[in-house]
């Protein structure tokens, strides 16, 4: 079954130049490894949270545009792909707008030699900073039954969560869709990262001058010893001291996308309380 590899975010040059959508992701600690040959597209990564980087002629700003699997022949197959020339990757529609790409090694050398020739290396000396560790799930603001055989289809596992959410999850539990029944703008407003140090990301961010989302209802009780980092460093929780989620929140990553970071100890989902939050009104 599938397995969880990238997120694509595309961009119109006329619309945000090369140099803005670099320095974007350069401030977050993202680091350009490789540039397709031919192809308008390079990846981009910080640790394990890996970017594809297209420019295109959609007259869009900056968007999340597709979502990359490591996958067999036989999820190529059974989504019906077709060969995407500017990447090398096997990719098809969802149904709504977003790509689904398929990485799978035997497939792209029957197109080149090796997944190597088609990219050339940007850098591959830069150590990776840490403070990231991986991309842990999306929400979608879709629901409906194409979207979700679409998924089902390489392994998604569909839960009925609210009358406001459902959830695809893939099958070693890494990755989570949520998708918003109450929006049908196909679009994805939001990247759920994991770190390892919460305290650590929120310092780096605030450090290279990220402005974080300023929490007013910000009391938190249950925590032990946490409790004052948490407020110190502005965060947000949910649990207690030995199960939890303790997040923040980076605004307008592009127009309209926005990250959560968090730091979780058996808490092991994402929730829809978690993702609301962020969008409800400060009181």
């Amino acid at each position: 079954m599938a397995e969880f590899s990238f997120i694509e975010i595309s961009y119109d040059p006329e619309v945000v130049t090369p140099k803005i959508m670099s320095t974007r992701l350069s401030k977050l600690g993202f680091i350009h490894r490789t540039q397709h040959c031919y192809g308008p597209v390079g990846f981009w990564n910080l640790n394990n949270c890996i970017v594809l980087l297209r420019s295109n002629d959609s007259k869009l700003p900056a968007h999340i545009s597709g979502i990359g699997f490591n996958g067999t022949v036989e999820d190529i197959d059974n989504l019906n792909c077709k060969l995407d020339r500017d990447s090398d990757f096997f990719y098809i529609d969802n149904g709504n707008g977003i790509r689904t790409y398929i990485l799978q090694e035997k497939q792209i050398h029957n197109v080149s030699p090796t997944l190597e020739a088609s990219y050339k290396i940007v850098d591959n000396k830069t150590t990776s900073f840490k403070h990231l560790n991986y991309i842990s799930g999306i929400k979608m603001n879709c629901h409906n039954d194409e979207l979700i055989s679409h998924y089902q289809k390489i392994g998604f596992k569909y839960t009925d969560v609210s009358k406001n959410y459902g959830k695809l999850t893939c099958e070693n539990n890494r990755f989570t869709i949520m998708l918003d029944k109450r929006e049908t703008t196909n679009n994805v407003p939001t990247v759920v990262c994991d770190t390892h140090d919460i305290f650590d990301a929120t310092a780096h961010f605030v450090g290279v001058g990220i402005k974080l989302k300023t929490f007013n209802n910000n009391v938190h009780q249950n925590f032990g010893a946490l409790n004052y980092k948490i407020r110190a460093y502005n965060c947000r929780a949910w649990g207690n001291e030995k199960s939890y989620t303790i997040e923040n929140f980076i605004e307008g990553i592009a127009p309209n996308v926005d990250i959560i970071f968090r730091q979780r100890s058996q808490y092991l989902h994402i929730q829809e309380t978690t993702l609301d939050s962020y969008y409800a009104t400060e009181s």
